[in-house]
């Protein structure tokens, strides 16, 4: 029994079949050149990402101050209308939507 496991375990691999295995192999693995060349495609792609999104906030953020200066202007204008009406009451004056 002795023999027959040294047998298996002595089997040498020769140079064709070590070049076969790496032939086979060669489309599943990258070269340190190849993975530093996606890396820093990576990391390009991730810092136009940032890009785009720092401008979408800034995009977002002048949406948000738009906003809040329509309202306020709306706001100005409600009370303006209050103050004419009032003004048109009070001298007797009837106000028309034309």
């Amino acid at each position: 029994m002795r023999g027959k496991k040294a047998d298996r375990i002595n089997v040498m691999i020769s140079d064709q079949d070590i070049n076969r295995i790496k032939n086979a192999l060669k489309d599943d693995f990258v070269t340190k050149g190849e993975f530093h060349d996606f890396k820093d495609h990576v990391i390009k792609h991730m810092a136009t990402k940032d890009e785009m999104l720092t401008g979408f906030d800034r995009i977002l953020s002048a949406i948000q101050e738009l906003r809040a200066e329509n309202a306020a202007g709306f706001q100005r204008m409600n009370r303006h209308e209050s103050w004419i009406k009032g003004i048109a009451e009070h001298v007797d004056y009837e106000l028309t939507d034309k």
